[in-house]
């Protein structure tokens, strides 16, 4: 996958007197990674750090402090698991120019399911948002930060390593950014995509994610709300889920006699509004397991 990454970086348009390095951190105590980098050299400007601690805060924050380190104005992150779309840098440089007194932009990471997905539970929903508008629920799979943002001279952001096996730290990352006065601006024209994998593709898979992310939202909440009004926010929202969980299976349960296609997919929304009632009731009592602590993909 990384190579695949690093292929359509390579075919990357890039605008005038501009250059671009590329910079791959490998954390973890093993390197695996360096000989596919190195397929790379003479197509890119790239260079290989490793990291040995483990956990995505510490790999993000890594990268960080590597790319500040190349003097770079502009600072992107892409995950090892997608590709971009060849006007990526070109689409992120022209909303640079259009709404020059932003400092964060994000776009799109469009996932695919593979043909034999589960069918009880919702694919990806592939977000289209217009360009310019302001949003705060972005991933780390397809972000432009202004170099100030970072660098320690400046903003001086960094991931939050609370979030290292949990994963969440993105979504803190955002929040944190809101409540700074930075504001995350959405370029839709700078697309990625990344196809989910087969042993994510399940419903288990994807239940124990689902309810996995909710319980980290909630445990988000509790952060920001402190510990009483984060618990009864996350109690409204477990609550709120329930019931449209309950809602769709009813009436999807019904549907399914007289159309079996569209009965599956409402009593598969009502699974999926269900396994986040779960998470948001274990953010209440429970701690984050460390979801992220063993590698998947190949």
């Amino acid at each position: 996958m990384l190579a695949t990454l690093l292929e359509t970086l390579a075919g990357l348009g890039k605008p005038e007197n501009s250059s671009l390095r590329v910079v791959i951190v490998e954390n973890g105590p093993l390197t695996l990674s360096g000989k596919v980098v190195e397929k790379f050299s003479g197509e890119l400007d790239i260079a290989y750090h490793h990291e040995p601690r483990s956990g995505l805060a510490i790999a993000r924050n890594a990268v960080i402090e590597r790319a500040l380190d190349t003097g770079a104005d502009w600072i992107g992150f892409i995950d090892d698991d997608e590709r971009v779309d060849p006007g990526w840098l070109l689409a992120m440089c022209d909303a640079v120019q259009r709404f020059s007194e932003a400092r964060v932009f994000s776009g799109p990471v469009q996932r695919y399911d593979p043909p034999d997905a589960t069918k009880w539970y919702p694919g990806p929903v592939n977000i289209h948002v217009e360009t310019g508008t302001q949003v705060w629920n972005i991933t780390t799979g397809n972000l432009f930060v202004k170099r100030d943002v970072l660098a320690k001279e400046g903003l001086g952001f960094r991931f939050d390593e609370v979030f290292n096996m949990s994963g969440g730290e993105d979504t803190d990352f955002a929040l944190r950014l809101r409540k700074a006065g930075v504001n995350i601006v959405w370029v839709q024209e700078a697309a990625c995509e990344e196809d989910v994998l087969p042993e994510r593709a399940t419903f288990k898979a994807k239940a124990a994610r689902s309810i996995h992310y909710m319980h980290n939202f909630g445990r988000i909440n509790i952060r920001l709300k402190g510990p009483v009004l984060g618990r009864l926010y996350n109690l409204f929202l477990a609550v709120k889920w329930a019931y449209h969980s309950l809602a769709y299976f009813l009436v999807g349960s019904l549907v399914l006699m007289m159309n079996e296609e569209k009965g599956v997919k409402l009593i598969a929304r009502g699974l999926q509004r269900g396994c986040l009632a779960i998470g948001y009731a274990q953010s209440l009592f429970q701690d984050l397991k460390p979801f992220y602590a063993t590698v998947d993909g190949h």
